[in-house]
């Protein structure tokens, strides 16, 4: 018999009915037709309701009255047999006969719930049934229990004295008992309940499920059971019938549960769970059975690994995850895989968890485990290359390295995750990223530590860590990132990198950043959001079209759809940018601590960064030309917190504590932003790193090029932005042989046109 492990839950108190009041007018008690009253009882009209609130949130249960329903009426004398006789806007009228001269009244619904126990001191015995017959998704109606007492015009408002516990029952189960895990708590059974308060007194410590109607055996799905509140200190315990000798029906929880009345509690999730088949690995014959096999398995299918998985120095082939893989902890091992990736596609409904690749100690990198390819074509690279599920608390030692050919290199390239469609959360990549070989035409390389390309449909990588370097030494790389290359849908949350990000002479537009290099988010009305990352890895980039580096993010696409927010941000990792700057497109070339450059092109509104804090250095070096006169182009735009805003940002209550400094020509360097287009809201923002221009004594020209340098802006250009309340007290320097236009300020070098108020500077100037 196979033994599940123990699951921890806490009862949640999800209300699925309430006891509120409704108003009642007198004109409620209808007229009844003229029936002759057995000697000593006289007839009587009520009124009853239970509020729209009252119903259950589930299909199928009865808990509002219907014409037909029998009640039980105290009288003081005895109980007596009521009928709902007509049901109205919520309220029934229910009529019956009393003891003649009886004052004072109680209900119970249903009738089959009543004691013959009168109420004393306010309180009402019932009997709530220990074997109750239920249907898929419906409750025993006999289960079903309210209470009430009528007040001074005749009016009973129910109130429910059951809590309910929903959970799923497997086919074939001819029953199922519910009772308490440990010390036995009474659950059914005779009881007493004041008005309005919970039940006590219960003499039956279970509850056992029948299947209603004519059924020998329940069919798979979801079931009720009601119970009496009560708490039970060591949770609570499911014994399935029927099964089978050789299937294990323990079920059982052992943290506290509290049953609520008239609250229920759900645990669908973790009973169909203990259904799913079960298959333990140990060994590597196991696992090597189990991948050969894995496409003849689905969700409804789990492996759990039971030992660590030494994989022997083999090289393996690639399968496909369809079934959910819970790792437990363990180590997957000594492999070398040939192909690009070890898993091909986590199966959308699918979860992997809890599982070490390329340790051997779960600490450590083995030396031996390796994903590779060389001159094939895959379009995703990674441990796992495209995801469809779920992976969760996953960590990767394994290094990743491709030799590409020249057409159509995989897009995605991963760490982890080469294309993610859905979720990654808590997951951590220490191994390294290599790139290199020749690029002609075709697809062009997104890598990040943890998920290359978050495609359409991605929901997002949570608290995840990446702690690999990444190095490419490719022509036609696209975008390095820590974190995640490409960000085409989905959301960053509570990440961190740490690894060393280097791009090497990429001849495409270049872009590079700590935690998302590029964003073009179009799928969906919701803003891209990167909140509450760390950047501490350095970072640096030659090439002949770099385009946009951040500490934090590195570019936003005019084709963007959606606004981005970067929020609670911060980077401490120095940023190198080496090489020969885009000389075809001016002011498209932005370098940032936090983010490098939102496309000018980019209209969405309300994009935001805020609350972000920059440490790192930030050096612009080494031009790839002798002479630099002669050029139509504006140079790169550097800031603090941001290179080169976009239209339609706001930029608030940032601090960049980083140097800046560029030995090469550029355009604009300020220590909170380099370069500000149209409709910017610039505010509350501080810069105390120094800014320095220093091109020695040769000589350089900007033509036609306005060229900024202060604390804390470079230059404002186009209409409608603002600039107020920030501060600077870094040193800003310019040192130019230059005949061009040269500003240096400790505020704003070029206002343009832009709204300017309250901005101070206590750092030296000099040019």
């Amino acid at each position: 018999m196979r033994k599940l492990k123990i699951i921890m839950i806490l009862a949640s108190a999800a209300i699925l009915f309430s006891c509120a009041k409704d108003e009642v007018r007198d004109d409620t008690v209808q007229d009844q037709e003229e029936t002759v009253a057995p000697e000593g009882f006289e007839p009587k009209t009520f009124s009853a309701s239970v509020s729209e609130l009252t119903k259950a949130a589930f299909t199928g249960s009865k808990v509002n009255l219907a014409e037909g329903d029998l009640i039980a009426v105290y009288d003081g004398t005895r109980k007596n047999e009521f009928t709902v006789t007509s049901v109205s806007s919520g309220k029934a009228v229910i009529e019956g006969f009393v003891t003649e001269g009886s004052d004072e009244f109680y209900a119970v619904f249903p009738y089959s719930a009543a004691s013959e126990t009168l109420p004393a001191d306010g309180a009402v015995s019932i009997n709530l049934p220990e074997e109750q017959k239920v249907g898929n998704e419906i409750v025993d109606q006999n289960a079903l229990i309210s209470v009430a007492k009528a007040d001074a015009v005749g009016h009973f408002q129910l109130r429910n004295a059951v809590s309910l516990v929903r959970l799923y029952i497997p086919g074939g189960a001819t029953s199922v008992k519910f009772s308490s895990n440990g010390e036995a708590v009474n659950l059914s059974g005779a009881a007493t309940v004041k008005i309005g308060e919970a039940a006590s007194g219960a003499l039956s410590s279970s509850v056992t499920l029948l299947p209603d109607g004519e059924n020998t055996s329940f069919t798979a799905g979801n079931y009720w059971l009601s119970v009496l509140p009560v708490e039970m200190p060591q949770g609570y315990k499911i014994e399935y019938a029927g099964m089978g000798p050789d299937v294990d029906s323990d079920y059982a929880t052992s943290a506290l549960v509290d049953l609520v009345r008239n609250t229920g509690m759900d645990i669908t999730a973790e009973t169909s769970d203990q259904w799913m088949e079960r298959i333990v690995i140990s060994t590597y014959d196991e696992f090597k059975a189990f991948m050969a096999a894995a496409d003849n398995y689905d969700a409804e299918n789990a492996i759990l690994l039971e030992g660590d998985i030494d994989m022997q120095g083999q090289t393996v082939e690639p399968f496909m995850l369809k079934c959910q893989f819970d790792g437990q902890g363990y180590k997957i091992h000594n492999f070398v895989v040939e192909e690009g990736y070890l898993i091909a596609d986590v199966a959308e409904g699918v979860t992997l968890e809890n599982v070490v690749f390329g340790s051997s100690d779960g600490t450590s990198y083995d030396g031996t485990s390796k994903i590779y390819l060389k001159d094939k074509s895959v379009t995703s690279l990674g441990i796992i290359g495209m995801n469809h599920g779920t992976v969760e608390k996953v960590l990767n030692f394994t290094p990743v390295t491709a030799e590409l050919d020249g057409v159509n290199p995989p897009q995605g390239i991963g760490g982890l995750v080469g294309t993610n469609y859905n979720t990654v959360t808590a997951c951590r990549n220490a191994g390294d990223i290599s790139i290199s070989g020749q690029w002609e035409s075709g697809t062009k390389p997104w890598i990040g530590g943890i998920v290359g390309l978050m495609d359409y449909g991605a929901v997002g990588v949570t608290n995840s860590v990446n702690t690999g370097n990444i190095t490419a030494n490719y022509p036609g790389v696209q975008s390095v990132a820590g974190i995640a290359g490409m960000l085409h849908d989905g959301n960053i949350t509570g990440c961190e990198n740490s690894g060393e990000l280097t791009i090497e002479d990429s001849e495409l537009w270049t872009y590079c950043a700590g935690i998302a290099a590029f964003i073009q988010k179009t799928s969906s009305v919701e803003a891209s959001v990167i909140s509450d990352c760390h950047n501490t890895g350095a970072m640096k980039v030659t090439g002949r079209k770099i385009r946009g580096i951040g500490g934090i993010a590195g570019f936003i696409h005019a084709n963007a759809t959606q606004p981005f927010i970067i929020r609670n941000c911060t980077n401490t990792g120095g940023i190198t940018v080496d090489g020969l700057y885009n000389q075809s497109t001016p002011d498209k070339v932005g370098v940032g601590g936090i983010f490098g450059l939102s496309d000018y092109n980019n209209s969405t509104a309300n994009s935001e960064i805020s609350g972000c804090e920059n440490s790192g250095n930030i050096t612009l070096e080494n031009m790839w030309v002798d002479d630099y006169t002669g050029y139509t182009v504006t140079f790169p735009s550097v800031g603090g917190v941001i290179g080169l805003t976009g239209n339609y940002l706001s930029l608030r209550d940032c601090k960049n504590s980083g140097d800046i400094l560029a030995t090469v020509p550029v355009a604009r360097l300020g220590g909170v932003a380099g370069l500000v287009r149209d409709n910017v809201t610039i505010s509350g923002n501080s810069s105390s790193g120094a800014v320095s221009l220093d091109l020695g004594e040769a000589a350089y020209t900007w033509d036609g090029v306005q060229v900024g340098i202060a604390g804390i802006i470079g230059a404002v250009t186009g209409t409608g932005s603002s600039v107020s309340g920030n501060t600077n007290s870094g040193a800003v320097s310019a040192v130019a042989n230059t005949t061009s236009p040269l500003t240096v300020d400790g505020t704003i070098a070029i206002p343009g046109s832009a709204s300017v108020s309250d901005n101070t500077n206590t750092g030296t100037v000099t040019k």
